[in-house]
């Protein structure tokens, strides 16, 4: 575990960006944080930023969702999902850490993903220069998993 990185054992939202600019939302699950994240990462910042936004319309959720989560009933589905959902309807990528029982591990599974994608070139400069520390080199797009070491 890095730990240069702040908070690692709390379950913080963190943003990164995709080779094409699209962006992702990720819970961390009290786990690890891509060494990019130092202790000045705005979250608070970015993530009361991204709330406000409009809603673009409903997001699709991953169909492949119950690989990684195992629900007991459509309630706690519902309540799993909202957190994620929301920042779907809000044009990014979401994710969550796939087993939050091993703070060590730094696997994530794509919960939902946009309608109407934003990109980092729609966001404003102050927002767009947070955002553009922390990227993954592949099309965000194309990913249901990934690894935190993957993300720069």
């Amino acid at each position: 575990m890095n730990l240069d990185v702040p908070y690692p054992f709390l379950d913080l939202d963190w943003f990164f960006i995709d080779i094409e600019g699209r962006i992702a939302h990720a819970a961390s699950g009290g786990g690890k944080l891509p060494v990019s994240i130092s202790q000045n990462y705005p979250y608070d910042f970015l993530l009361t930023f991204f709330k406000s936004l409009p809603s673009l319309g409903d997001p699709e959720v991953n169909p492949r969702l119950e690989k990684y989560v195992t629900f007991r009933n459509d309630k706690e589905r519902k309540q799993y999902l909202a957190s994620f959902i929301q920042m779907a309807q809000r044009g990014l990528y979401s994710f969550d850490k796939s087993d939050v029982t091993r703070t060590l591990d730094g696997r994530y599974h794509l919960v939902a993903s946009p309608k109407i994608k934003l990109s980092i070139a729609m966001l404003p400069p102050e927002v767009a220069s947070q955002l553009s520390i922390t990227k993954i080199n592949r099309r965000i797009e194309e990913i249901n998993s990934l690894e935190v070491s993957e993300v720069a």
